[in-house]
């Protein structure tokens, strides 16, 4: 029986290991598909391949969002232009959390934010993102252009719903 409990656990963590490799595969190929889709995108390929527009594309070709594709072009956009060791610990990040980097991470920026981000899950990442927006690490909270305001005086976006009249 104990030989059996051994067996299932040498199982469990080849079968862990391989669902990491499969997801750093995923990421792996979510950049080279970002890089596709930018070639595309930037040079209007679709629409020698009969396609309208690039939305058309997306949504016929690729059977996927448009805010995907956007997202995936910003990301090549904004990295691909970048050093490789940037490129690498974005390319390793995944798409979801690069795609909220994207006009953050600079190459001048790069090192200290990668510090930030070691280990951080997504809303983590989302969490020092908002912290950093509102005056956390830069001290840059008044660059909206009116001279610096305090938070207090920002506007708030407040969400209701009201009945018709």
């Amino acid at each position: 029986m104990n030989e059996i409990a051994n067996t299932e656990v040498v199982e469990y963590g080849e079968v862990r290991q391989r669902v990491k490799d499969l997801r750093s595969k995923v990421e792996e190929d979510n950049w080279e598909l970002s890089a596709a889709i930018h070639v595309v995108y930037a040079n209007s390929y679709y629409t020698a391949w009969g396609f309208q527009s690039f939305r058309e594309y997306v949504e016929q070709e690729l059977d996927f969002q448009m805010r995907k594709a956007q997202y995936l072009v910003a990301i090549q956009d904004w990295f691909g232009k970048m050093k490789p060791s940037v490129q690498k610990w974005i390319r390793e990040m995944g798409w979801t959390k690069a795609k909220e980097l994207v006009g953050v991470i600079t190459e001048e920026n790069a090192a200290e934010w990668k510090k930030k981000l070691a280990g951080k899950s997504y809303k983590e990442l989302m969490s020092v993102l908002k912290s950093d927006e509102s005056g956390g690490a830069d001290g840059d909270a008044g660059e909206s252009g009116d001279g610096g305001t305090d938070d207090d005086e920002r506007p708030t976006m407040k969400r209701f719903s009201l009945f018709p009249a």
